[in-house]
């Protein structure tokens, strides 16, 4: 892409595509997009209507890519046990802004069951999956314990914030 020119009302300047030849805003770093606000919210809003708190242990909260007020993102989610082994849960999450709100889709699946003790090996492998295969990153998460109260899960929504 090459510079171009800037549209009067826009500070930033656009660039001419190499492929298509039309004027683009160049994407904001990774580190200072938006992605969609409050999606992360939402989503854990709409955990909160479809698994019982008090059955939440830990909450694993995959770094979401974030690319021109999109974003994608992954929650796994450890179901306490009813006997022995645990259950493990995964919210995979898209999210757009468009003009009028943010709209959000999510699909929350059963991913299998693991005894309690071997929740952070899965953890670290559901990152290196979600960073690329052969990659040799992973992709950053944030482990929250929730230990079935609400009020931990409260803070939780009110600390993504909007």
């Amino acid at each position: 892409m090459s510079p171009g020119p800037t549209h009067p009302s826009d500070p930033e300047p656009l660039v001419r595509s190499s492929v298509s030849g039309r004027l683009l805003r160049p994407a904001a770093p990774a580190e200072t997009d938006p992605g969609a606000p409050g999606a992360l919210q939402r989503v854990l809003i709409r955990l909160r209507r479809r698994l019982e708190v008090e059955r939440m242990d830990r909450i694993w909260i995959f770094e979401p890519v974030r690319r021109r007020r999109r974003e994608s993102g992954l929650v796994v989610v450890n179901v306490r046990p009813a006997a022995r082994r645990s259950s493990v849960l995964s919210l995979a999450y898209t999210a757009a802004e468009t003009g009028t709100g943010v709209e959000v889709s999510d699909e929350l699946v059963w991913l299998g069951e693991a005894e309690p003790e071997l929740l952070p090996q899965v953890a670290q492998g559901v990152a290196r999956r979600a960073a690329g295969r052969g990659s040799g990153r992973r992709l950053p998460f944030r482990e929250f314990r929730v230990d079935g109260s609400e009020e931990r899960y409260s803070e939780l929504v009110a600390g993504v914030g909007p």
